[in-house]
């Protein structure tokens, strides 16, 4: 009955993504659609402060992207981080039913 417990356990595990990993932009991707492209469903993908001009599409990913705020609640980060879609269409996308 042990056995079983603890199987079903490592199951609930491996099914809510333990392995998930936050990916930090600029110093592991440059852009912030890089870091969403590298990640897998259940990932951060955490944006430094800066004005990042591009468009993001989440591409039907179940990810988490916030600013600094996100991990610190310093509410300082919000107006900090931009994202400038340069007026080309919109600036986020949510086309896969994310």
């Amino acid at each position: 009955m042990m056995k079983k417990r603890v199987l079903l356990f490592l199951l609930i595990l491996l099914t809510y993504g333990v392995w998930a990993i936050t990916i930090n932009i600029p110093e592991d991707y440059a852009t912030i659609q890089a870091g969403i492209d590298a990640s897998d469903n259940g990932d951060e993908v955490i944006v430094a402060p800066g004005t990042y001009v591009e468009n993001i599409n989440f591409a039907g990913k179940a990810i988490t992207l916030g600013s600094w705020f996100y991990t610190t609640t310093d509410t300082s980060y919000i107006s900090q981080t931009i994202i400038d879609g340069n007026q080309d269409g919109s600036v986020v996308r949510f086309d896969s039913n994310e």
